[in-house]
């Protein structure tokens, strides 16, 4: 501050007596201050004010000056002032400004871009979309100033004008690919879109695919997990050309099934894997979101998409793409409710999988339309040794067709047919000429005499019996049988009876819904290298349980697998059964549910079960064994360590049978499935249970559904029984606590110790989704019922099927 009054400078200047110093500075045209007089409460003063940042330089000696106030030190200067200072609007708005001119430099280097692209073409086509530049700088300058000194906000500023240079150099690029020039909406659709979207490396995606529930950005950034959304088919496609250009990141697809529960699918196993594996997942109409990735697949050489529900219109959809997959060897189509309008068109192009091996169309409602559709395509497919067309209601029609489209192929080792599949269970012939299907299904018996196994039932008729038991006779290499829901009577018995003579070498025999005969058990008698035995509903005549026992210990045979259910006994009782049935020492999976074993006679079987000391699995299901019953048992659980399944559900073990139980399985630390739901154990069998369950560490499935185990009692505690489950010190992957009243309280508790560790199935009536904690991979993430007991690697899918 200065002033053009030397006497208002020296006045300043004196301080207590001190030699008073003064500046006398000179000024110029340019180099020179500003008045303040026309704002000061002093205008007297004549107040100058020179610029930030402006220089002050001696120019002369200093000399002293005496006045009336005392000695005053006078100093010769000359001021330089800056000019090119900016002014305070200037500093405020120096970073808006700074951002505008980066605006500029950016449009600049696009200009050059495009310029460098195309030399040939006119100025005004060169300045192409270079107006979104301006656009930009236009609203960037309406902004306060103030807007800028917010770091956020400027970060957010400079991200958008980069955003806006590298979506300008994708949008441009894309302007001018031939490809995208041919699809004249894409091309529309680009030039009506602000470049800025194209800085998302995904938009271009949401272009194409016309949807944004995809997160296409985050996929190509990097994203590991990615749940997909309903698609179409077109969309799908797109999708999984992105997902094979992340696949050295995205691990996993989350997919919504038919019954509305998430799936979990790898996408290194659908694009990487010769085999895969879609089995009973339910997909439904999310089979589109799938299908495109079996195309991509160059490996692929098995596909299983049995129990999906695909319907006729994914049939239609596989069978277009079937030409892509003529190395495959496995299709299993099974259960996926294809009628005979879908299969009329896959079997147009079933044709082209010349080296196709094991074909699966079961459980399909196909008829004699959709039956006849495919066997016009069989012929052609000349390396089959597999096919599967069980559990399909089929007539006279549909079997002819198929079984001389069959006799054709002459290299088949597996057939499974279930002709006339519950058309008519009165004993009623379902044939208009038995004679002539009896004659076919031989020819095509005879026309493959490297047959191995044969399924062939509902053919209700002895007729037929007698003309396929007579073909088999020249399959030399038969190894599995079954047949069920013949409707055969004791002649149709007796011409099995007969086949069974002379194909003593057999290791898989199943029968079920049929008449057993005392002559078709002594020709049982002769199979030596019998290994799996399966009687499912039987019918045995006068002496036919005696030899059914004599039958299963034949010195020298090692009989693995043991399956009865449900028999239906004529003559005699099931307790004389039990009293002398016999089992071999080898026996390791033996199943008697629904045998009406009983508390009395449960005394009977563990006496049977005495010389049985390898059993691996044991299914005694719905048997209202008892509390006695199950004491009996337990001497038997305790000679068999090696348990690994073990199956008493529907038992009405009640608590004290509970106690026996854990005195029964306190060897078996390698037991992992243990089912006793339906046992009335209320929560005093819980808590007997939980040492014995405390030792199997091993254990992967515990049922205790409808057990009571919640009793209701004035002055009790409710939930003691199962609480003893949180204190395990493993963790089993699946524990099913269902129809057990369970209240919330407990239920809160289960959620808190469970969280995380396990899948837990509790109370469907209670609102509590949360529980269900561990992630399924590959598989449904719900409520999933536990596990049915199967027996025998090559029956356990047949005989799951059936009915109780």
């Amino acid at each position: 501050s200065c002033t053009t009054r030397r006497e208002v400078a020296v006045r300043y200047s004196f301080y207590r007596g001190k030699v008073a110093t003064v500046m006398e500075i000179e000024i110029g045209q340019v180099d020179r201050g500003a008045s303040l007089s026309w704002v000061s409460q002093f205008p007297g003063e004549n107040e100058l004010v020179m610029p930030p940042l402006s220089n002050l330089e001696v120019v002369g000696r200093p000399r002293m000056e005496f006045s009336k106030a005392g000695r005053i030190l006078v100093i010769p200067m000359r001021v330089s002032v800056n000019v090119k200072c900016l002014t305070l609007e200037e500093l405020i708005a120096r970073r808006q400004l700074l951002h505008l001119d980066m605006i500029k430099a950016l449009k600049d280097e696009c200009r050059l871009l495009i310029k460098a692209s195309h030399d040939s073409e006119p100025q005004n086509n060169q300045e192409e979309g270079l107006g979104e530049f301006t656009t930009q700088a236009f609203l960037f300058r309406r902004k306060d100033p103030n807007w800028f000194n917010i770091d956020q906000n400027y970060r957010s500023a400079i991200n958008t004008a980069l955003d806006l240079r590298e979506g300008f150099e994708v949008k441009w690029s894309l302007q001018h690919n031939p490809e995208i020039l041919a699809d004249q909406d894409l091309s529309l659709r680009i030039a009506d879109t602000s470049a800025l979207k194209f800085a998302d490396m995904g938009f271009i995606h949401v272009l194409r695919s016309g949807t944004e529930e995809v997160p296409w950005g985050p996929l190509l950034g990097g994203l590991t997990t990615c749940r997909v959304p309903m698609l179409s088919y077109h969309q799908s496609n797109l999708a999984w050309e992105v997902f094979q250009s992340c696949l050295s990141t995205l691990q996993t697809l989350q997919i919504e099934n038919s019954d509305g529960n998430m799936i979990e699918l790898h996408v290194q196993d659908l694009l990487d894997a010769e085999k895969v594996s879609l089995k009973d997942m339910k997909l439904g109409k999310s089979f589109l979101m799938v299908a495109p990735s079996f195309a991509m697949n160059s490996l692929l050489r098995s596909l299983i998409l049995r129990g999906n529900r695909i319907g006729d219109s994914g049939a239609v959809l596989l069978s277009q793409s079937l030409k892509l997959y003529t190395a495959l060897t496995e299709l299993d189509l099974g259960d996926n409710g294809i009628s005979a309008a879908g299969s009329t068109v896959m079997s147009l192009h079933l044709t082209v999988l010349t080296q196709l091996l094991v074909l699966n169309m079961t459980l399909n409602p196909l008829d004699d339309a959709g039956v006849v559709a495919i066997s016009f395509a069989l012929p052609s497919l000349t390396s089959l040794v597999s096919v599967d067309f069980s559990w399909i209601r089929f007539t006279q029609e549909g079997v002819l067709a198929l079984t001389r489209a069959l006799q054709k192929l002459k290299s088949l080792q597996s057939i499974e047919l279930f002709p006339g599949y519950f058309l008519d269970l009165r004993g009623q012939s379902i044939w208009e000429d038995e004679r002539l299907v009896a004659q076919e299904l031989a020819a095509m018996i005879k026309c493959n005499p490297q047959l191995r196994s044969i399924t062939l039932s509902g053919c209700q008729s002895d007729v037929i019996s007698e003309a396929v038991s007579g073909a088999l006779a020249l399959c030399e290499g038969l190894d599995v049988y079954f047949a069920a829901m013949n409707n055969l009577s004791f002649k149709g018995s007796m011409a099995a009876a007969r086949f069974l003579q002379k194909h003593t070498k057999l290791k898989v025999v199943a029968i079920a819904w049929d008449w057993i005969s005392t002559a078709w058990l002594a020709s049982l008698s002769e199979t030596m290298e019998l290994r799996s035995l399966f009687c499912i509903s039987c019918r045995f005549g006068q002496g036919g349980l005696e030899k059914f026992s004599q039958s299963l210990s034949i010195p020298g045979r090692v009989l693995i697998t043991l399956m009865l259910t449900c028999p239906i006994v004529q003559f005699g009782t099931l307790e004389e059964f039990l009293r002398d049935l016999r089992l071999p020492m080898t026996l390791k999976h033996l199943d008697l549910s629904s045998c009406e074993i009983k508390e009395a006679w449960a005394a009977n079987l563990s006496k049977s079960l005495d010389s049985c000391s390898s059993l691996t699995l044991l299914n005694l299901r719905d048997n209202k064994i008892g509390p006695s019953g199950t004491e009996a048992l337990s001497k038997v659980l305790r000679q068999n360590e090696g348990l690994t399944e073990l199956n008493l559900s529907g038992n009405e073990i009640q608590p004290a049978g509970a106690s026996a139980l854990c005195h029964g399985l306190e060897c078996s630390v390698l037991l992992k499935k243990l089912d006793l739901s339906f046992n009335s154990l209320f929560e005093e069998g819980c808590l007997a249970l939980i040492p014995v369950i405390q030792t199997c560490t091993n254990l992967t499935f515990l049922s205790l559904r409808s057990n009571k185990v919640l009793r209701q009692s004035a002055g009790e505690k409710s939930g003691l029984g199962i609480w003893g489950l949180l204190d395990l010190s493993y963790v089993p992957t699946e524990v099913n606590l269902n129809d057990n009243q369970i209240d919330e309280f407990t239920v809160s508790r289960f959620k808190r110790v469970f969280e995380n560790k396990r899948h837990l199935i509790t109370n469907p009536e209670l609102p509590f989704d949360s529980i269900i904690a561990a992630p399924l991979t590959g598989s449904v993430r719900g409520a999933a019922q536990p596990q049915a007991t199967g027996l025998g690697s090559h029956f356990t899918r047949s005989l799951r099927r059936m009915p109780n």
